[in-house]
């Protein structure tokens, strides 16, 4: 193997890496606000209900 290809593999790696903390750092946020507003939802609804 190349010593240019394997830098170049290991560089993709770290991008790669460093893609899916983010990508898991981001769903995670997501969700949080999700569920935030959800229960914001639920609860503004609960009470016109009753």
């Amino acid at each position: 193997m190349a010593r240019g290809a394997f830098q170049f593999t290991a560089i993709s790696d770290f991008l790669r890496a460093i893609g899916g903390a983010i990508a898991t750092v981001v769903t995670l946020s997501v969700r949080a606000v999700a569920r935030l507003f959800g229960g914001a939802a639920d609860s503004a609804r609960g009470r016109q209900i009753g």
